[in-house]
C-alpha cells in the first residue's frame, strides 16, 4: 500500500534486536496527527460555509429535477392538445402562443396549455379559449386577481356549463332574461355555449369602459414572475 510504512528488524550477533526504521515511523505518526487535527480544525470552522455550500448544491440538484419533470409533463400536454388541435385544423403551439399573446404575456406556457388542453377535452373551441384570455386580462385590471386565476375558472366553469361559478366570476348572469323560455329547452352544449357569450359580451363592454390600459407596475410583475 502507498501510505504503508515498513519496519526492519535486525538481530545483532550478540543478542540484541535494533529497531531500524522506527524513528521514521514515529515522526510519520506524528505527522498523521498534526494532519488529521489540521483538518478537523478546519472543517470545525468553515463548518456553516461548508453546510451552506452541500446544501446549496442538492437544493440545485432539487431544482433541476423538478424543472426536467415539468418539463416532460408540459411536453406530454402539448403532445396530447396536438391531437386535440388537428380537430380544428390548428396545433398546441399556435393556440398556446395565441392565449400568451392576447393575455399580453400574463399566462405562463405551461399554464396555457394545462387550462386549454382541459377544456378541450370538454369540448371548448380553441378561438373561444384565446378570447377568454383576452378577457381574464381585461378582467384582472378591474378585480386585481392575476390573469390566470381568471383564465382557469373561466374556462374551467364554461367548460362544465357551472353558472354558480361564472356568477361568483362575473357578477349576475341571467340566461332566462336574456333568451327567455328557450332557456327551459337548451341542451347542456347550447347553455354553455350561450353562457360564454354572456361572458364576452360583458367583458368587451368592460373593455370599452375602461379603455386600453398602459402597463402598470403589476402588470410588469405579474409578466416578470410568468418568465421565472
Amino acid at each position: 500500500m502507498a501510505n504503508e510504512t515498513t519496519v526492519t528488524l535486525r538481530i545483532a550477533l550478540d543478542g540484541s534486536v535494533a529497531i531500524e526504521q522506527m524513528g521514521r515511523v514515529t515522526a510519520r505518526m506524528k505527522q498523521m496527527e498534526s494532519e488529521t487535527k489540521g483538518i478537523a480544525g478546519t472543517i470545525k470552522t468553515h463548518w456553516l460555509a461548508i453546510s451552506a455550500a452541500v446544501t446549496g448544491a442538492l437544493y440545485s440538484i432539487h431544482q433541476a429535477w423538478q424543472l426536467a419533470e415539468r418539463a416532460a409533463q408540459y411536453e406530454e400536454q402539448m403532445t396530447s392538445m396536438n391531437r386535440l388541435a388537428a380537430t380544428y385544423n390548428t396545433t398546441a403551439d399556435t393556440i398556446v402562443s395565441d392565449i400568451q399573446r392576447v393575455s399580453k404575456g400574463m399566462i405562463a406556457m405551461e399554464d396555457a396549455a394545462n387550462i386549454a388542453g382541459n377544456a378541450m377535452m370538454k369540448h371548448m373551441k380553441p378561438d373561444q379559449l384565446v378570447k377568454l384570455a383576452e378577457a381574464s386580462e381585461t378582467l384582472s385590471n378591474q378585480s386585481g386577481k392575476k390573469v390566470v386565476e381568471h383564465f382557469r375558472e373561466l374556462s374551467e366553469a364554461l367548460a362544465s356549463g357551472k353558472e354558480r361559478s361564472i356568477k361568483m366570476v362575473m357578477g349576475i348572469v341571467d340566461l332566462e332574461a336574456k333568451y327567455g323560455k328557450q332557456v327551459q329547452t337548451m341542451t347542456d352544449a347550447e347553455r354553455a355555449q350561450a353562457l360564454y357569450n354572456m361572458v364576452i359580451e360583458r367583458t368587451d363592454a368592460l373593455q370599452k369602459t375602461l379603455g386600453d390600459s398602459a402597463d402598470s407596475t403589476g402588470d410588469k410583475m405579474e409578466r416578470f414572475t410568468v418568465r421565472i
